[in-house]
């Protein structure tokens, strides 16, 4: 599992940094994404899109809410085959219940224990995301 510290900032010139809480995503151990992007159908209830590990593991991921902002997945390596599919534990999805995103689009930040780039909520321009991982709580 991979806790990571997010946060965002408008795309603008000056723009200062916002918290956006911890996250979960991954949960394979001494694994870590190093692409992930995901996009909701039905306002946060579900989220569907790819993902890629460090070792070149890439494919389908789904998520479904539990509570909160936890979401049970499942992630199906890049084949149509449904039975391939494999749960993963559950990742924390944002630190805001009342306001789920709608997209996201992260890469790993070269040289550098993180991933950075888009985060979308419902009815707001996208947001840069950066994210650190937090060494600690990785495990």
């Amino acid at each position: 599992m991979a806790t990571y510290f997010f946060r965002t900032r408008k795309d603008q010139v000056g723009a200062s940094w916002q918290r956006e809480g911890m996250w979960i995503l991954g949960s394979r151990p001494d694994r870590y994404l190093v692409k992930v992007q995901l996009f909701s159908p039905d306002g946060g209830q579900s989220y569907e899109g790819t993902y890629a590990y460090e070792d070149g593991q890439e494919g389908m991921v789904k998520a479904k809410l539990k509570y909160g902002n936890v979401y049970s997945v499942l992630l199906r390596p890049d084949d149509d085959d449904e039975s391939l599919a494999q749960p993963e534990d559950e990742w924390i999805l944002g630190a805001e219940e009342s306001q789920p995103f709608m997209a996201l689009d992260l890469s790993a930040i070269p040289g550098r224990s993180g991933m950075a780039g888009v985060l979308v909520y419902g009815g707001a321009s996208p947001m840069i995301a950066e994210s650190s991982l937090a060494p600690a709580l990785a495990s």
